[in-house]
């Protein structure tokens, strides 16, 4: 029997939305969709909307990091899920506890290419309507279901406090150099994050060489054949690069977006993109391809927008191979790079210009608003 069969007599959908709402998801992961998940749920708990978590992060997620939430599942009829198709029908099948009886179905789908995979479409079958994060994701399942679900735009509900005390010294950064970071979660395919083309461009610019900056590259979620051992063999090719390798608490992912002067990402694609959108909201100048889920909270006066050409996929680890994403002009990001590195003035007009956009972008009771409207919390 396929996985939809196995979970067909799962899929109680259909009804009204109510409280108390039920957030389904990897709350104990540290991955994008765990993050989006409790993201989601502490915006409703701010909201003072009752909420329980459903979290199935023992049956599809190998990182169990975070602690577990607190779950009570029996009063709640509403179930919204952060979860894509797939990692949505295995957990329905795993899952042997207490469910949410019959009620309204969401589900929450992140994708960064331009057409989602063919076997999403089995995942209709559990949900009343789709939420994707951006215009970018939307347009992509959109193609593969057309009009067979309602398809809204949800953004990621950023908290607002996100500028901190830094600390350079805790994390080793110069002090007289400008600080360049990117990041990398190796489990969502190091070609698609393109860290080491962040390193090429960084090398291009010149500024390691003549000590104007510094690029940190913070990774996570290493696992055979994530391409780590390329991504630090790149980086001791080119002086000024550092491999950030580790864990870091929600306060000190704080400080250290506070202690770095600029983000950098060459991707080539992104659902989202909430690095980039939690360090405009910090006030901190953003470097980033010009392409995908990141446009829907940047133009070319609030980040410096990086030149690409969209391009069919090719990913070596196999974990995209649907649609277009693009390809970023490292020339043009190595000039980008050392035009922050050696200009103080458009480093803090950047800084101002993608803060307030992102303000604008992320407004809490704008938020509020909308996610009521959709689950008829008003």
């Amino acid at each position: 029997m396929n996985l939809l069969g196995r979970v067909r007599g799962q899929m109680e959908r259909g009804g009204k939305s109510r409280a108390p709402v039920c957030v389904m998801g990897l709350h104990r992961a540290v991955l994008g969709l765990g993050r989006g998940a409790r993201l989601f749920q502490g915006a409703l708990d701010d909201m003072n909307v009752e909420t329980t978590a459903w979290d199935v992060s023992p049956l599809i997620a190998n990182d169990l990091t975070l602690p577990a939430p607190s779950s009570d599942l029996s009063t709640a009829s509403c179930v919204v899920a952060h979860l894509n198709p797939i990692e949505h029908l295995h957990a329905l099948a795993l899952y042997r506890g207490e469910r949410p009886k019959r009620g309204f179905r969401v589900g929450c789908w992140a994708w960064e290419t331009s057409r989602v995979p063919d076997e999403w479409k089995a995942g209709l079958a559990a949900i009343d309507e789709v939420w994707c994060p951006s215009v970018f994701t939307a347009n992509a399942v959109r193609e593969l279901i057309g009009t067979a679900r309602p398809i809204r735009i949800m953004p990621y509900a950023i908290v607002p406090s996100l500028i901190g005390q830094g600390d350079r010294n805790r994390f080793g950064f110069a002090e007289d150099k400008v600080t360049f970071f990117a990041a990398c979660d190796l489990r969502s395919s190091i070609q698609r994050k393109n860290p080491i083309g962040a390193i090429e461009a960084f090398h291009r610019s010149g500024c390691g060489q003549r000590g104007e900056g510094e690029l940190i590259v913070k990774v996570h979620g290493d696992y055979p054949g994530s391409g780590l051992t390329s991504l630090i063999e790149a980086a001791a090719k080119v002086p000024g690069v550092r491999i950030f390798d580790a864990t870091l608490s929600a306060v000190d992912m704080k400080v250290l977006r506070s202690s770095i002067d600029v983000v950098l990402s060459p991707h080539r694609s992104e659902g989202f993109g909430l690095v980039m959108a939690e360090a405009m909201l910090a006030g901190k100048p953003v470097i980033a391809t010009g392409w995908s889920g990141n446009m829907d909270f940047m133009d070319e006066t609030s980040a410096a927008l990086i030149n690409a050409r969209e391009v069919p996929v090719n990913d070596p680890s196999g974990a995209y191979a649907t649609g277009t994403w693009a390809e970023p002009d490292l020339d043009h990001c190595a000039d980008l790079i050392l035009k922050l590195a050696n200009d103080p003035i458009e480093r803090a007009r950047l800084s101002k210009a993608g803060r307030e956009k992102m303000i604008a972008y992320s407004n809490p009771d704008k938020w509020r608003a909308h996610v009521s409207d959709l689950l008829g919390l008003n």
